[in-house]
């Protein structure tokens, strides 16, 4: 398969994401999308994501515990008190 027909076919796997999930397309603006679009086509064949359980344990508590701060802050609405908070995440 040529490069073109790759990227094509990653660019359209990505839509899907965007599309079925109900993911906002100012999500593919942030550089945190784009730094990890970068780090999973580094990782190579065979990467396997994240698993759900992972992501709302393990991961979560890393990059919000974690050692570093990124330069991004990250927004997100309490579902309790519908209140909106900024944070800055921090990097693995």
């Amino acid at each position: 398969m040529a490069i073109a027909e790759r990227h094509n076919k990653a660019n359209l796997q990505l839509g899907m994401l965007f599309y079925g999930c109900g993911i906002p397309f100012n999500v593919s603006r942030s550089p945190l999308f784009k730094r990890a679009l970068q780090s999973v086509a580094e990782a190579g064949p065979g990467f396997k994501p994240v698993s759900y359980n992972a992501l709302r344990g393990s991961m979560l508590d890393k990059v919000r515990y974690g050692h570093s701060f990124t330069a991004e802050p990250c927004f997100w609405r309490s579902q309790a008190t519908g209140e909106v908070r900024k944070e800055r995440l921090r990097s693995l």
